[in-house]
Parts: C-alpha cells; sequence; structure tokens
C-alpha cells in the first residue's frame, strides 16, 4: 500500500507462502529467550512454593511442584503467544519507492525535457530535481493530512509541487490506479491485489487506510507485515497494530535519522550499493524474503 504515487498493495497469500516465522536466526532468538524466561519463571514460583510450604504445610512437598508448574506455564504462554504473532500470513508492501525504482522512471523523460526547455542541465542536476519534487510531493500530502483535508488527485499533487519546483508547466501524470497497474507490468512485479488511495478514498497515512486494508483482507492488524521505504508510512501502519519492515533506499526519507528508525521497526534492511543499484532486489526484498523464510 504505498502513497507515493496513490496507495497499492502486494500481498503474498498463505497458499504462495506458507506461515512461517520471520527467519531461522529469530526464531531461535525468540526461544532462546522462551527457555531462559521459563527457567526464572519456574525457580521463582518453586522458591513462594517452598515458603509456603514451611510456612502453612508443614513441610509438604505439592506447593513447591504447584509454584513451579504455575510459573513454567505462564512463562510458556507468554512466550508461545508472541512467538505466533511472529508468523505473517500475509506481508503488505508500498509501492513506489520501495519495490519500484520511480527515480529514474522520472528522471530520464524530467531530463529530456528540461534539456529541451533550457539546453544547459546535468545529470546530477536533473537527479536533485527529481528528488526535491518527491520530497515537496511526501510535504504536501503529509500537509494535507494534519489538516483534516480530503485526500486529492495525485496528478494534481505532483503537477502543483512540480510547477512550484521548476517554474514552469510539465506535467507527468503519475498516480492512478491503472498506471500502477501498467508499472508494475512493464516492471515484471507480479502482485495478488494494488490497492491505492483512489480505490480506498483515504490517503496515507491515515490510519484509516492501513485497517480499511486489513479489513478487505479479512485479517487482523497484527496478522499482517507493512513494507515500506518510508518512516512515516511505517509508523502509521503500527498505530493500528501491523508489525512494520523497513527497507531502506537512498532516494527516501533523507531527513530521517535511520538509527531511530531501525530502533522503530521489527525488521530494518540497511540499503547496500550505490544509486546505480536502487533497481536492484537484492538490496532489500530478497533479504526481506529471506527473513520472512519465503
Amino acid at each position: 500500500m504505498s502513497n507515493s504515487t496513490t496507495p497499492n498493495s502486494a500481498i503474498t497469500p498463505p497458499a504462495a507462502r506458507p506461515n512461517r516465522p520471520l527467519s531461522e536466526a529469530l526464531l531461535n532468538e525468540k526461544w532462546d529467550h522462551c527457555l531462559s524466561t521459563t527457567l526464572i519463571r519456574g525457580t521463582l514460583g518453586a522458591s513462594f512454593g517452598i515458603i509456603f510450604s514451611v510456612l502453612l504445610f508443614k513441610r509438604r512437598s505439592w506447593p513447591v511442584f504447584t509454584g513451579a508448574g504455575f510459573g513454567i506455564g505462564r512463562a510458556w504462554e507468554e512466550c508461545d503467544a508472541k512467538n505466533r504473532a511472529s508468523e505473517l500470513p500475509y506481508s503488505i508492501f508500498d509501492l513506489m519507492g520501495t519495490c519500484l525504482d520511480w527515480h529514474s522512471a522520472v528522471q530520464n523523460p524530467l531530463g529530456y525535457l528540461i534539456d529541451q526547455v533550457t539546453g544547459r542541465w546535468s545529470v546530477s542536476e536533473v537527479s536533485e530535481v527529481a528528488l526535491e519534487w518527491r520530497q515537496a510531493f511526501f510535504d504536501e500530502i503529509n500537509a494535507r493530512f494534519k489538516a483534516g483535508l480530503p485526500a486529492e488527485y495525485i496528478d494534481e499533487t505532483h503537477r502543483r509541487t512540480l510547477d512550484r519546483l521548476l517554474g514552469t508547466s510539465i506535467v507527468l501524470a503519475s498516480g492512478t490506479a491503472r498506471l500502477q497497474i501498467d508499472i508494475t507490468k512493464s516492471a515484471d512485479v507480479h502482485f495478488d491485489l494494488l490497492l491505492s488511495s483512489e480505490l480506498l478514498g483515504i490517503t496515507k497515512p491515515d490510519p484509516r487506510a492501513y485497517r480499511r486494508a486489513t479489513e478487505l483482507l479479512k485479517l487482523k492488524p497484527e496478522e499482517c507485515m507493512m513494507v515500506a521505504a518510508h518512516a512515516y508510512d511505517l509508523r502509521a501502519a503500527k498505530e493500528i497494530g501491523m508489525q512494520t519492515a523497513y527497507i531502506q533506499r537512498w532516494t527516501e526519507d533523507p531527513q530521517e535519522d535511520m538509527t531511530k528508525v531501525k530502533g522503530e521497526n521489527e525488521i530494518f534492511i540497511e540499503f547496500s550499493g550505490d544509486q546505480h543499484t536502487v533497481s536492484k532486489a537484492h538490496g532489500g526484498l530478497l533479504k526481506l524474503a529471506e527473513l520472512l523464510g519465503a
């Protein structure tokens, strides 16, 4: 579910990816914690049982075993519940910037148009304009959300922010549900469902957009993981109880403190490489698949 151009959701069904823990390493870490917690609580329960046995039950053994059993049972029940929450039947992906390289798609035609007008822009300057345009778009939709304004047709937002940035009327229409389908087909990226703000009538980061997506899937928020390269996206998803995975991209969130972002999410995949490898999935999506056991 993405708002960089209208929210789109990519959903992987259980038939394609059975419920599995986040990863073998994470699972081992969770169960190691469970075992240590169980031993501690079992010991505490037995200790209380000894005290009661001495003070109230004339040194009988059953309070000791009862206390130990209660402590172990409670610890194991809590650990089992937490580990079950890590088995995610569905992953919901942000699309633009997370799964698809918007930067090249914008930079190439934008550079051509600008060159026709000015004839003196370098590739790096065009890239900078594309990044500034992207940030201006996010600033605009977040400002509208905070002001309580209704969702706007995405092309109008793109047009207005670009006009302010360049001072000229250059239209790059991107954001309709139809275009998102065309983009994913062109990129040979296959999803089971695409949800857009155009279809939902709600723009991210409004928590209602995420909740509506889970309702349409007949799932509880805690059964879903939101995957995105935008911190604001994941913060809103977490508000309704979804687990979150952040995939760092060099084009996204330049103003965010990555140390803070890393601490906010269950999974954080750091970007490795340079801007020329941004379109390669192994920079993040394959690593995510490995962690999810897909």
